[in-house]
């Protein structure tokens, strides 16, 4: 912060701008990082340095991802993986394919996830920068087709590989996303070990959710939401909330469940519809099954019957079904 922008350390300005965004993101500090990616951005795209413009729009849609803003995130990679393809820069692709791969996973979109599948898997293998993350990409595209054990799986390979690289940040990411979409308690203990290397507010409050989960530490979860939330992380916020109100659901805490429910909700208002195995089900006053609280939100963000069949692999008849119990 102090060196940026007029003592900045790196060549162009703009790699710097871009270095301190990545630090800042990797932090929780989203608005501060997209205040200065923005800047940046403009330089790069109006100066067309194609492999600066692909690490920048890479990594506005990073922030977007964190903080749950997945249209914009998608935007962001669909544009990085376009000029990243156009300059021949297959390593920046790559992480954009990635990228997309998880906006589809988070979108249960199951087209998109298969087409960029295949154009990932016809990549070179570059071994590059964030190599192991492509397991992110494609554990994501697995829990878009259903396959939540083989993105369980996928993650841990992941994370094994950070580690043996030494890119502890990113094996703390992959344990915290198999943690989501898994058992958490399967990875509780690996993630206290590795947070003994790093440190920040967003990695604090991931491996403090990642305990609490796995404990069912109704007063770590409730922790945990308001870290995410002070963040600005609203759907790692609304996947707290929710798993706070199962645990007091379980409890016979009904009217604190509900209200953790509600919050859950709230946090996701206002964003592009997600659907993650973890809000797949948070409890209120009539109890859901998973899949007929995913329809019920599909349909309240005014999607038809139709598209909802189509999504899913279900019925029209089948959607339907599900929607009269819901209501």
């Amino acid at each position: 912060r102090a060196a940026f922008p007029a003592d900045a350390p790196i060549g162009h300005p703009a790699l710097s701008g871009l270095a301190l965004a990545v630090a800042l993101i990797e932090a929780g500090s989203f608005d501060e990082a997209e205040g200065v990616l923005a800047t940046t951005y403009t330089e790069a795209v109006e100066q067309r340095i194609p492999q600066l413009h692909t690490w920048l729009a890479l990594s506005r849609g990073r922030c977007a991802l964190f903080q749950g803003r997945v249209g914009d995130a998608r935007r962001w990679f669909t544009e990085a993986r376009s000029v990243a393809e156009h300059s021949r820069f297959s390593m920046g692709e790559r992480i954009a394919l990635t990228g997309l791969l998880v906006c589809a996973g988070h979108l249960r979109d199951v087209e998109t996830a298969r087409l960029v599948e295949r154009a990932l898997a016809a990549l070179p293998e570059d071994q590059g920068l964030l190599w192991p993350e492509r397991m992110l990409g494609l554990a994501w595209g697995a829990i878009a087709q259903g396959r939540t054990d083989d993105a369980v799986v996928m993650l841990l390979a992941g994370a094994d590989e950070a580690l043996l690289r030494g890119e502890r940040l990113l094996e703390v990411e992959l344990l915290y996303e198999a943690a989501r979409v898994g058992d958490p308690a399967r990875v509780a203990a690996r993630m206290r070990d590795a947070m003994g290397g790093v440190d920040g507010p967003l990695l604090t409050a991931r491996a403090g959710w990642v305990q609490a989960v796995a404990a069912a530490d109704a007063a770590g979860l409730a922790q945990a939401e308001k870290r995410f939330a002070n963040l600005g992380a609203w759907v790692a916020a609304a996947e707290a909330a929710a798993d706070l109100a199962r645990v007091q659901h379980g409890a016979g805490r009904t009217r604190d469940a509900q209200g953790a429910a509600n919050r859950s909700a709230q946090y996701l208002a206002g964003l592009t519809t997600v659907i993650t195995p973890r809000l797949g089900h948070a409890p209120g006053p009539t109890d859901l099954t998973p899949r007929e609280h995913e329809i019920a939100t599909l349909a309240a963000a005014g999607h038809a019957s139709k598209q909802i069949a189509q999504r899913l692999g279900l019925s029209v008849r089948t959607v339907s079904n599900h929607l009269q119990n819901a209501y």
